[in-house]
């Protein structure tokens, strides 16, 4: 006769770790064991209460007790909260537009004018600054918690260019680094560039 042995493990549960809004945050158990990125199902974890530590470069480190439960999964879910950071910047003349682009989040875009003192969500940023009769600029800037990123950008005089498309409203138009418009449309342009 066939013999089947099955053994039950009553006192083993799972844990599900998921993080919103991003995933790939790095879970820690007890203090001292990594076990991978979230999202993540835990298997075989004995049942008892743990220590559930769940950081990412971008987000703020979350801490949580958790109860393991026999033969159960437990589902943590996790809402992340920005790592912030202070950030202030001015424009020989004031009054023009900052338009920060993260490099973390592509298409995720926050829009300033100067003079600007204010939070801003950690990470990289492409930063276009316009103002009407100057010329535009672009510069790289990395937000980080608790180091104040401050700069200060002289603009450039420049000459009004418009474009229109006859016959046709609304046609997007580009020239050189200023953002594109729809047309007709007016550009400012530093002479010898």
């Amino acid at each position: 006769p066939i013999q089947l042995r099955v053994t039950l493990e009553p006192n083993f549960g799972s844990l599900k770790v998921v993080t919103v809004p991003l995933a790939g945050a790095r879970i820690t158990l007890n203090r001292r064991d990594s076990v991978g990125i979230t999202p993540k199902i835990i298997q075989r974890l004995p049942a008892r209460s743990m220590d559930v530590r769940v950081d990412h470069p971008l987000f703020k480190t979350v801490r949580r007790n958790v109860k393991i439960r026999p033969q159960t999964r437990t589902e943590l879910r996790i809402e992340m909260e920005r790592k912030m950071g202070d950030v202030a910047v001015m424009t020989r003349p004031p009054g023009a537009e900052l338009r920060f682009e993260s490099l973390a989040e592509p298409g995720k875009v926050h829009k300033e004018s100067t003079p600007f003192v204010g939070l801003l969500p950690t990470g990289g940023y492409r930063v276009i600054v316009s103002k009407t009769g100057y010329g535009s600029q672009v510069h790289d800037m990395q937000v980080t918690e608790r180091r104040e990123v401050t700069e200060e950008w002289s603009l450039i005089k420049a000459n009004i260019v418009r474009v229109v498309t006859p016959g046709e409203e609304g046609v997007v138009v580009k020239l050189g680094q200023e953002p594109a418009q729809k047309s007709p449309a007016n550009f400012s342009v530093v002479p010898g560039s």
